[in-house]
């Protein structure tokens, strides 16, 4: 089993280090491939966002934090995304197709 400061981790606890560690490695792989895929990143979040504003995030799960990147890509698609698109197309002079 992962050791972390000399403690012993539980199954559940080193799935959530080695993940959170890959999950690093793969961001940077991602940020790295929108020359390849077209596609460029907008957000992330993380546990440490939420801790960051004060939530107790050590029952979260896996499961639970994917919902909120889910519903927080909804809420922003819905809401306010497109508004920002052209806000900052228009700031940059990115000129619209005739």
């Amino acid at each position: 089993m992962e050791k972390v400061a000399g403690r012993e981790l539980t199954e559940e606890e080193a799935f959530i280090f080695v993940r959170d560690q890959w999950g690093r490695v793969f961001s940077r792989i991602v940020e790295d491939a929108p020359e390849v895929t077209g596609r460029y990143p907008i957000v992330y979040i993380e546990r440490s966002d939420l801790e960051g504003d004060g939530y107790d995030t050590k029952n979260v799960t896996h499961e639970t934090m994917q919902k909120i990147a889910s519903d927080m890509c909804d809420a922003y698609h819905d809401n306010k995304y497109w508004q920002d698109v052209a806000d900052v197309c228009g700031e940059l002079e990115i000129p619209r197709k005739n």
